[in-house]
């Protein structure tokens, strides 16, 4: 498995970006149940079946020590007056509503200005299927 790394933006070569907040968490551990194999996969497959991966940002005092992940059917990005919050709901049925910058999101691709993505299985089953669709009489 190769690692995710992060590199300086402003580089005319990439150059890893060692001071990154998330360096040490990709590279060594996101969290204390996962490797960081563990957890891109969990998020890769979120984002694939679902149209998005989302972990909660962990926090000692104001530096981000670990990443968990958030249930993705149970996660929706939702907009309060124009202020994007995530409400969550935990497998034990614990409702949350967290901050947009306490929340790792990766997003899946999407049309226009929407706050959560498409999973791709889901699109491509519906795209293949509608040719079938509209020739049943």
């Amino acid at each position: 498995t190769l690692p995710l790394n992060t590199y300086l933006d402003d580089a005319t070569l990439p150059v890893l970006d060692r001071g990154n907040e998330y360096d040490l968490i990709f590279r060594v551990s996101p969290n204390i149940d996962q490797t960081p194999t563990e957890f891109l996969e969990a998020m890769v497959g979120a984002r694939f079946l679902c149209g998005n991966g989302y972990a909660e940002k962990l926090y000692s005092g104001k530096r981000l020590v670990g990443l968990q992940i958030l249930p993705p059917l149970n996660t929706v990005p939702v907009r309060d007056r124009g202020r994007l919050i995530y409400r969550t709901t935990s497998v034990e049925g614990r409702q949350r509503e967290l901050e947009r910058d306490k929340v790792f999101h990766l997003k899946g691709f999407s049309f226009g200005d929407t706050d959560f993505g498409l999973s791709p299985i889901a699109y491509g089953a519906n795209a293949l299927g509608s040719p079938s669709a509209a020739g049943a009489k």
